[in-house]
């Protein structure tokens, strides 16, 4: 369960930019949660810069298990959408987590509260490529051209650590959504816990998303 928490959380703010945006999550047909995702201006350090909270929900005891999952996020950006600081408040099975983010020039520092439990970490800013908020929109425009691949590093919340995620283009495809068949652009979004597959418009928006584990999103009005 906690690797689909997170490679949920991975795309959570794909699903669109400037309004409240909504995913419902699916397993078999059977709504299980949702992810939502809005787009906003801050200031931060003085400075105006972009602010995206988002929610991601997984209830499993609508599979069966007595396990529900709430992830509430805030990224701020700046300039080029680059990660600037993050908020991610985890609350599972009675236990909460809050995980604070500030990315420097070379180095990323972290500050985790678990039940009162308090740690601090420095991480290395990775050199072999960037550090994004999130792997679809910030490599949309490079994986346009059919066959491209590109990595990049995503902050997972769940074990406070960076996460090496490849993203590539694998073309076109015909699919169906809510029984209505449309032409998609494919995205690969791989990571080492799960694989995901986006399916977009050709205005970029997202169609759906077929998730670990048999776990599809659609968007929600």
């Amino acid at each position: 369960m906690r690797r689909i928490v997170f490679a949920l959380v991975v795309v959570l703010s794909a699903i669109g930019w400037g309004q409240t945006s909504y995913l419902g999550l699916f397993l078999t047909g059977k709504r299980i949660g949702y992810a939502s995702s809005k787009v906003s201006t801050d200031q931060l350090n003085g400075k105006q810069v972009k602010r995206l909270d988002g929610r991601t929900l997984i209830d499993a005891g609508l599979l069966g298990a007595s396990m529900k999952t709430v992830i509430d996020s805030t990224t701020w950006l700046g300039q080029n959408d680059e990660a600037l600081q993050m908020v991610f408040l985890v609350g599972s099975s009675g236990r909460s987590q809050r995980t604070f983010v500030r990315f420097t020039a070379t180095t990323i520092e972290v500050e985790v509260n678990n039940g009162g439990a308090k740690t601090k970490k420095s991480i290395e800013r990775p050199k072999d490529a960037p550090v994004v908020d999130d792997a679809v929109n910030a490599l949309q425009a490079d994986l346009l051209i059919p066959g491209a691949t590109r990595l990049c590093y995503v902050f997972d919340p769940m074990t406070a650590s960076l996460v090496k995620n490849e993203v590539s283009s694998a073309g076109t495809q015909t699919i169906d959504v809510n029984g209505v068949s449309m032409k998609a652009t494919v995205i690969e979004v791989s990571e080492p816990r799960a694989t995901m597959r986006v399916y977009l418009s050709a205005k970029g928006d997202i169609l759906k998303i077929d998730g670990p584990m048999g776990i599809e999103m659609r968007p929600m009005a």
